[in-house]
């Protein structure tokens, strides 16, 4: 409600604080308007990623030129695939499906 006061424009779109999330504050987010949001899990957004448990790329300023190129075209997840083939076919270092994942809070 602060930022639309300031913006004067809808608010849609959340970031987790510190990136912690479960699926039970899905309800909440979706009831307040809230469209995506965002955690601090690595990897691409795929078809079947919740708009509500968006991954995103961590940034700031110690990385290189080349290493938020590499980040951002998805290079390290597909090597990592590439090399865990047999245990890992999906965008994560985990094997839990989405909705199991990070229940923090």
């Amino acid at each position: 409600e602060q930022l639309e006061a300031l913006t004067g424009r809808p608010a849609r779109h959340f970031c987790y604080p510190q990136g912690f999330w479960n699926k039970a504050a899905w309800e909440s987010l979706e009831r307040n308007g809230v469209e995506s949001a965002t955690t601090t899990q690595h990897g691409p957004n795929l078809i079947g990623t919740p708009d509500l448990a968006l991954r995103r790329l961590l940034d700031g300023e110690s990385r290189t030129q080349l290493e938020f190129e590499v980040e951002t075209s998805q290079v390290r997840w597909l090597a990592h695939v590439l090399v865990h083939w047999g245990r890992f076919a999906i965008p994560s270092e985990k094997t839990e499906p989405y909705f199991d994942t990070y229940n923090i809070f």
